[in-house]
């Protein structure tokens, strides 16, 4: 039996689940996975007829962390690159929308191939997307900075937040402070 895409991104979205859940419990963060809006069809009597899911365009998890709103996407492939169309026009004008009210946003970019686990920034996802050639990007790239490897570390099944937690401790610092 064949897996489909789906049931693929579904498997790495449920390790970010988890890992999502944990960060709760240990009070280090507060994420939680978006949902699509629902729809309904309903006859004339009022009757549900149809009920569907529509795409959500945005981004899978929203949250807190340090005082800080984060916003990211889960993506699993099981080729050796991520392709650049494999996030939406609506998740690339997200990623960019975070940045631009103080947040930070980023793609979390499974390989299923080779069990590795890469967070990406809105920053380097947006100038693939706008100022390459080529529409994918080689996971020989994402190698070259070993810093955003994720690892199953500290009862986290991936810690995602450790190669960014410098960062969201300056903004939040910085964020804080006044300058008279």
């Amino acid at each position: 039996m064949k897996i489909s895409p789906r049931n693929r991104g579904q498997r790495f979205e449920q390790m970010v689940d988890l890992a999502n859940h944990t960060y709760r419990l240990k009070r280090i963060a507060h994420v939680r996975k978006t949902f699509p809006e629902s729809k309904i069809q309903r006859d004339k009597k009022g009757t549900i007829q149809k009920h569907w899911f529509e795409r959500s365009g945005g981004l899978d998890y929203m949250g807190t962390v340090n005082g800080r709103f984060i916003a990211f996407d889960a993506k699993s492939t099981r080729k050796n690159y991520l392709s650049v169309d494999k996030v939406t026009d609506e998740q690339y004008t997200e990623l960019r929308r975070v940045l631009d009210f103080g947040g930070m946003s980023f793609l979390l970019v499974h390989f299923e191939l080779h069990s590795e686990t890469y967070l990406l920034e809105a920053e380097d996802a947006l100038r693939w997307r706008n100022s390459t050639e080529r529409k994918s990007i080689p996971i020989e790239w994402f190698r070259e900075r070993p810093s955003h490897r994720i690892y199953s570390r500290n009862g986290l099944i991936l810690d995602y937040l450790d190669p960014i937690q410098e960062e969201l401790a300056f903004k939040s610092t910085k964020s804080h402070t006044s300058e008279d």
